[in-house]
């Protein structure tokens, strides 16, 4: 009886969005968890500051941030996202690595972004767990060619280290 009653008390809502291409990568962010960031496998990212009742998509905010920070505004793919890292330190502060040298950050939960340059395309980055600001960031020289004119076989990883969240690394 206890069971049947807990049942009929129970509410699922269902909510259904599409989007465009395939879900590559999903994360909850923010204070309270309700903000949903989908990044699907065509680089396209969406945000939902309601656990996911609402979407929207973010190209024209990426765009506006790539443009504000020196971009052109005919520049391909200066929008584009491969992969969303949270912190652990501040759940409101979410890296978004970009395609080639243009990566984004933001500190407010997805509301606005703000975009990062670097002199290297990354391959992966890590945000220190409690140091909100302190983020690594690794290049393989393999992936990006750029010692493959000079000496086909030998690759090399470098690091990189800011302590300002992306403004100098």
């Amino acid at each position: 009886p206890a069971q049947i009653a807990s049942k009929a008390a129970t509410k699922v809502t269902v909510v259904e969005h599409v989007l465009k291409g395939e879900v590559a990568d999903m994360q909850w962010l923010g204070n309270d968890g309700e903000v949903v960031l989908v990044l699907t496998e065509d680089s396209l990212l969406h945000r939902s500051p309601d656990n996911g009742v609402t979407f929207t998509d973010e190209s024209a905010k990426l765009r506006e941030a790539a443009i504000a920070g020196g971009k052109k505004a005919g520049d391909t793919g200066i929008h584009e996202i491969s992969q969303i890292v949270v912190s652990k330190a501040d759940s409101n502060r979410v890296f978004l690595l970009g395609s080639s040298h243009a990566h984004f950050v933001s500190k407010d939960g997805g509301e606005t972004y703000k975009l990062v340059h670097s002199y290297v395309p990354f391959e992966d980055i890590k945000l220190h767990p409690t140091n909100p600001d302190a983020i690594l960031a690794v290049q393989e020289t393999c992936s990006t060619g750029e010692l493959q004119k000079q000496k086909p076989q030998e690759c090399v990883q470098r690091l990189y280290l800011t302590t300002n969240f992306g403004q100098k690394w």
